[in-house]
């Protein structure tokens, strides 16, 4: 009996994918090797830090390459510039023009060696949740002697996912120059503009 041609093809393509999801799962791998303590900051909007250090168990020549993907419908992109430790090895990673999604991006570290294959770290981050915000600005103070009343105005930091008022709480910590007894006459009017 003769197989159909697609028959044929369908298990040779079955194969293949057999062989790409088990070259995913590095069985001969130090183990120890993969990085650790990965984290990831997001600052002035649309910059990115992320940081780990190298596996406890890892070959001194191991050297670590970090690749992500923002969203589904993103390309997954290396990182463009490294941050390197005294020996050279990778230990982090700059992004520039990083955009906020609503899903999780994903993120990979996976190391070579010539010693030993390297076990490869993956996790998802919802960006949103490590933005470090920018302070509020053009801080506005007017009080009026009058009727010992102050109005403090600002607007909110830009962030690069939201443009929600909803999202933010402010505290203000005010000290004071002047006595005691003058300060107490003063009311306090806070205002997000």
């Amino acid at each position: 009996m003769v197989a159909p041609l697609s028959l044929i093809f369908m298990t040779q393509w079955m194969l293949l994918i057999t062989q790409l999801c088990v070259g995913w799962h590095c069985t001969d791998c130090e183990n120890g090797s993969a990085i650790e303590n990965f984290s990831c900051v997001i600052y002035n909007i649309s910059l990115m830090n992320c940081t780990w250090q190298a596996g406890k168990d890892a070959p001194g020549d191991t050297q670590y390459f970090l690749y992500w993907q923002n969203s589904r419908d993103d390309d997954e992109m290396e990182c463009e510039l490294y941050i390197k430790d005294e020996n050279g090895r990778n230990t982090g990673c700059r992004f520039k023009n990083v955009r906020i999604e609503i899903e999780k991006s994903y993120f990979l570290v996976n190391g070579s060696s010539k010693d030993s294959p390297i076990q490869f770290y993956d996790g998802y981050i919802q960006l949103y949740k490590i933005e470090k915000l920018m302070p509020p600005s053009n801080i506005t103070i007017n009080c009026d002697e009058t009727k010992n009343d102050c109005i403090i105005q600002w607007q909110r930091p830009q962030i690069s996912h939201s443009n929600k008022d909803r999202c933010f709480k402010y505290e203000i910590n005010i000290k004071y120059k002047p006595c005691k007894s003058f300060v107490d006459k003063w009311h306090l009017h806070m205002m997000n503009t």
